[in-house]
């Protein structure tokens, strides 16, 4: 296994895939820190697990038809981080199936700010 780290800074209410799912290599998360860096406000965090299929066509009439359906079991919903504190994860908390799912962030404002740190172990 290797180490590897992502450091990001995560800004507004978009989703944020932190760890896009790899069918062919697991990972093992050592640790997650999320820290609240806007200036005056409270964020309210999701972190979640995203699972893509196919809807199939029988017979396939149109290739550019077939719409994707996602799946979201959440890990946390709408956690509250106040202004200048920080959140930890401890492993157990973020074990999952990378190889099925992806890790997906959303945070709840359009000004909404903060930093996230991931470590984790990841198959060669």
């Amino acid at each position: 296994m290797i180490k590897e780290y992502i450091h990001e800074n995560l800004t507004g209410n978009s989703e944020h895939v932190l760890m896009a799912r790899d069918k062919n290599k697991d990972i093992e998360i050592t640790g997650v820190t999320i820290a609240n860096v806007h200036a005056s406000d409270t964020v309210y965090v999701d972190l979640f697990l995203r699972n893509k299929t196919i809807q199939k066509q029988d017979p396939i009439v149109d290739w550019d038809l077939i719409p994707a359906v996602y799946t979201d079991l959440y890990i946390m919903k709408d956690v509250e981080i106040t202004q200048n504190n920080t959140l930890i994860l401890e492993p157990r908390e973020v074990d999952y199936n990378s190889k099925k799912y992806s890790l997906v962030m959303q945070l709840n404002a359009a000004d909404s700010a903060v930093d996230i740190m991931i470590n984790f172990k990841k198959e060669r």
